[in-house]
C-alpha cells in the first residue's frame, strides 16, 4: 500500500543478465521506477484506487527472458482539511440568520447538516465559500445548534469536517416612556410606555408619600397618584424573561401640584351698630390650612382680630363711626395638598337708634304762663 501524493519501495531478486524493467497498469493512479543496481522498484502514489506494477526481465546473452512478476498495489486517499472562520458565536434572540466562511478546504464538495440534537426549523444554504443558517428568529435563548460542514472525499483526499455551534443568548429590550409627567394632588393621570421585552415591568415610587404608582402589563399604561405636593420620581423596570435580560431603568420625573383650597364663611357681611365694640363669625369649611384673619383694602385703625378654633372675633369697632367699612380677609393657608384659599367678610357701621325720656309724662300750665320739666 502506499498513500496519495507518497512513495514506497520494494526489493527484488534476479539470477539473470536480461535488463529488467516495471510498468504500471494505470499512471493515473500509481507510477514506478526501478533500479537495477539496487534491485529496487520505487511506486509512486498519484490518486487512490488499485493498480497492477509488472516486473519483466529482458533476454539476456546467457539467460531466456523470465516470467513476469505483478505486485498489487492500492493507493491510499490522505486526510483531507477544512477551517472555518469562526467555529461558535453567540447569536441575540430574534436574529433571523447568520453566516460563516469556509476559510479554507481540500476541494471536495461542500455540505452542512445540523449535527447532534436537530432543532427544527432551521435551513442552511452554501454559496460559494458562503454559508447562510436561517430560521434562528423563532428559538428560544439557550438553544444550541451544531453544524457540521463537510468537504467531501476526493481521489486524493478522505472527507473532513468541522463543527460550528450557535447559542442563542438573551437580547437586551428597551423601555420608553415620558420623561417628565404632572398631576394634581387627590388626582390620577396614566402614561403609556412601549416596551419590547418578555419581562415583567414593574414600578416604583421614590416617595411614596408624595405619589404611589401601580402599571397594567396588558395595557402598557402607569397609573400615577398624586398625594401630597412636590417633587419626585418613578422607576420603570423590567425584569429579565425568557428570551429578555432586565431592560434599562427609565426614570419619570413627576410633578404634583397643589389643588384650590377652599373656605366658607357663616356669613360675608353684616351691619352693626354704632357703638357695637365686636363681632364673631365662623369658619364653617375650609381646607385644613391655618386660618388667619385680617383687614383687607383700606385700613381701618383701632380694628383687632383673633381666631379660637374655627371662631374670628373682630373687636375695635366700637369707636367707629356710622358708615365705616371694615373688610376682613379671612385665610385658609397653603397645606401639601391645597392652595391657600380667602373669603372677605365686610362689617358696616350703622346709626344708632337713640332715645328721648322725659322726667314727668305730664305737666300743667297756667294760661298766658310757663313751665319747665
Amino acid at each position: 500500500e502506499v498513500n496519495v501524493r507518497a512513495s514506497t519501495s520494494v526489493t527484488y531478486t534476479y539470477d539473470g543478465d536480461g535488463e529488467v524493467s516495471v510498468s504500471s497498469s494505470n499512471t493515473n493512479v500509481a507510477t514506478t521506477s526501478v533500479d537495477r543496481n539496487t534491485k529496487t522498484i520505487t511506486i509512486n502514489g498519484i490518486i487512490a484506487g488499485t493498480v497492477t506494477i509488472t516486473i519483466s526481465a529482458a533476454e539476456g546473452t546467457n539467460y531466456l527472458a523470465a516470467d513476469d512478476k505483478t505486485i498489487r498495489v492500492t493507493v491510499n486517499r490522505i486526510a483531507g482539511d477544512i477551517t472555518l472562520d469562526k467555529t461558535s458565536e453567540n447569536v441575540t434572540y430574534g436574529t433571523e440568520s447568520v453566516t460563516l466562511r469556509v476559510n479554507s478546504h481540500h476541494g471536495g464538495e461542500l455540505s452542512v447538516a445540523q449535527n447532534g440534537t436537530n432543532v427544527d426549523g432551521v435551513t442552511t444554504r452554501i454559496t460559494n465559500s458562503t454559508i447562510t443558517i436561517s430560521g434562528l428568529a423563532n428559538l428560544n435563548a439557550g438553544t444550541r445548534v451544531t453544524l457540521r460542514v463537510t468537504s467531501g472525499q476526493t481521489n486524493i483526499y478522505n472527507s473532513a469536517s468541522v463543527d460550528y455551534t450557535i447559542t442563542i443568548v438573551k437580547a437586551k429590550p428597551t423601555i420608553t416612556v415620558s420623561n417628565n409627567v404632572t398631576v394634581n394632588a387627590l388626582a390620577s393621570t396614566t402614561v403609556t410606555y412601549t416596551y419590547n421585552g418578555d419581562g415583567v415591568v414593574s414600578v416604583e415610587s421614590n416617595n411614596t408619600d408624595m405619589v404611589t404608582c401601580s402599571v397594567d402589563t396588558s395595557k402598557k399604561e402607569i397609573t400615577i397618584n398624586g398625594l401630597t405636593a412636590g417633587n419626585t420620581s418613578i422607576i420603570v423596570s423590567s425584569a429579565e424573561g425568557t428570551n429578555y435580560l432586565p431592560a434599562e431603568s427609565k426614570t419619570i420625573n413627576i410633578t404634583v401640584n397643589r389643588i384650590a383650597g377652599n373656605i366658607t364663611l357663616d356669613k360675608t357681611s353684616e351691619e352693626v351698630v354704632y357703638g357695637t365694640t365686636s363681632v364673631e363669625l365662623n369658619v364653617t369649611i375650609h381646607h385644613g390650612g391655618e386660618l388667619s384673619a385680617k383687614q383687607d383694602g383700606t385700613n381701618v385703625e383701632g380694628i383687632n382680630t383673633s381666631i379660637s378654633e374655627n371662631k374670628v372675633t373682630v373687636s375695635g369697632l366700637g369707636s367707629l363711626t356710622a358708615g365705616t367699612h371694615v373688610t376682613i380677609k379671612v385665610t385658609s393657608g397653603q397645606t401639601n395638598i391645597y392652595h391657600s384659599a380667602s373669603a372677605d367678610y365686610t362689617v358696616t357701621i350703622v346709626k344708632k337708634k337713640p332715645t328721648i325720656t322725659p322726667t314727668s309724662n305730664h305737666a300743667t300750665v297756667d294760661a298766658l304762663a310757663s313751665t319747665t320739666v
